[in-house]
């Protein structure tokens, strides 16, 4: 995404430099004007504060198990806990899943600990 956005900037002639911060700090950054664009999933919370020009790509959902507690289907996640970046979109296939409690966490590093940590069952 670092390169695509540096990519679209250059094609447009608009000078541009690239900021990686936590994916729910996006929508923040836009309300308070620390960035111009951002280059992200779309959901209701960045449709308040921007307007989405074009989808750039689109990007399966991966969700990680610990090799001693495997999830191999969505209905494996039945009645378990699941890390999620705040603000990520959720798939609906994924808000289905009967009993499934999602983890907000600061972002991918943050789901992995937390996963590692025990603290939940996926990420």
């Amino acid at each position: 995404m670092y390169e695509i956005g540096l990519l679209i900037a250059q094609r447009a002639g608009l000078p541009a430099e690239n900021h990686v911060v936590p994916y729910a700090r996006t929508v923040l950054s836009l309300q308070n004007g620390t960035a111009d664009i951002v280059l992200r999933f779309t959901n209701d919370e960045l449709r308040q504060v921007a307007h989405q020009v074009a989808p750039v790509l689109q990007l399966p959902t991966v969700v990680v198990s610990r090799h001693d507690s495997p999830v191999r289907r969505l209905e494996a996640l039945s009645h378990r806990t699941l890390a999620v970046a705040r603000s990520f979109p959720v798939p609906e296939r994924l808000s289905q899943v009967s009993g499934l409690q999602l983890q907000g966490v600061n972002n991918n590093e943050h789901a992995i600990q937390m996963l590692m940590g025990r603290r939940v069952d996926a990420a």
